[in-house]
């Protein structure tokens, strides 16, 4: 699934689509929630137990009805303060941009054995271009790092403890510190995989000493087309979403 970075891209870019002042006067705490999901990393939890949905589900709106089924109470805007709303906002992009990828990018593609037969090659890959894309997206999202300072402060929900959500939030800053390179395919590969390691170490080496070669085997398989229509369709789920919620 999509890293940190091209969340923030996504939920900055919806920002201004919907228009609303509630996130423009809580930008930090819509960004922090739209990267939220993923601190399991450092919890080491479940990825249901944040995302609310399983890899198995067939729609984008899936972890969106699961986060309001288990916590109803965060399911109607004018009863929780701005902060917060603007903090589960950026959470529904996360989910629903997760979604969208596994539905319209992973499953089609790297999770399909007819174009991809190695499990650690599939699985590189589908980290290879999610880097790349965070890493096209880089220069417009680094600008927004000083907003995430004290954004984890006043937000009231009750799956993510204060400290996780501040521990989280150092974490994303981090990212910001080392920037994005390709060395970060050595760290993204390794996470969550179910494939050999040393295969998966001997697909990450073969990729990074030919990195536009590595890319353009990527986009035979998966057209840019497909890619671009990804990020729309997740764009336009969301922004429907985030208006009726608003309303």
């Amino acid at each position: 699934m999509p890293n940190p970075i091209s969340h923030m891209s996504l939920a900055k870019e919806a920002c201004e689509k919907i228009a609303s002042p509630i996130l423009d006067n809580n930008l930090g705490a819509y960004l922090l929630g739209s990267t939220a999901p993923d601190s399991r990393i450092i919890t080491k939890s479940r990825r249901e137990d944040t995302h609310f949905s399983s890899l198995d589900s067939p729609s984008l709106r899936d972890g969106v009805d699961g986060l309001f089924k288990t916590h109803p109470g965060l399911a109607i805007s004018s009863q929780l303060d701005d902060v917060t709303v603007a903090f589960i906002l950026g959470y529904i992009s996360h989910l629903v941009l997760d979604q969208a990828w596994i539905t319209q990018i992973y499953r089609p593609f790297f999770g399909n054995k007819a174009i991809y037969q190695n499990p650690a090659e599939s699985s590189v890959m589908d980290r290879a271009l999610q880097l790349e894309m965070d890493i096209e997206v880089f220069p417009k999202v680094s600008p927004l790092r000083p907003v995430l300072k004290g954004s984890d402060n006043g937000i009231n929900i009750s799956f993510i403890s204060p400290e996780t959500l501040s521990k989280w939030r150092e974490w994303i800053d981090s990212l910001f510190e080392s920037g994005m390179s390709w060395d970060r395919l050595r760290f993204i590969a390794g996470r969550h995989i179910d494939a050999d390691t040393t295969e998966v170490e001997k697909s990450v080496q073969g990729f990074l000493k030919a990195i536009d070669a590595g890319l353009s085997k990527i986009y035979e398989k998966v057209p840019v087309t497909t890619i671009t229509a990804f990020k729309r369709r997740a764009m336009t789920e969301f922004v429907d979403i985030a208006r009726g919620y608003l309303n």
